[in-house]
């Protein structure tokens, strides 16, 4: 289960953060996982990976690779890149 804000979940939470622009979109997510080869950090906890992109690669039938490196929230909020 993701957290409630996490960027794949459609609670009210995380649209708001989305809109402001405070977190990716599920797109940019999965952009970052295929083009980067990175897995999202869960941003309630970068040590783990995103719960919500786990289940979306399932739902879409994507490779996942749990060994891959983290994208961390933190950096892409305060640098601009993963």
């Amino acid at each position: 289960m993701s957290c409630d804000t996490c960027p794949f979940s459609e609670s009210e939470a995380a649209c708001q953060v989305q809109n402001l622009g405070c977190l990716p979109t599920p797109q940019e997510v999965m952009r970052i996982h295929r083009d980067q080869g990175k897995n999202w950090a869960c941003h309630g906890d970068e040590t783990r990976v995103c719960a919500g992109l786990v289940a979306a690669c399932r739902e879409f039938g994507l490779v996942f690779d749990r060994s891959a490196p983290l994208a961390l929230y933190s950096r892409w909020y305060h640098d601009g890149h993963v």
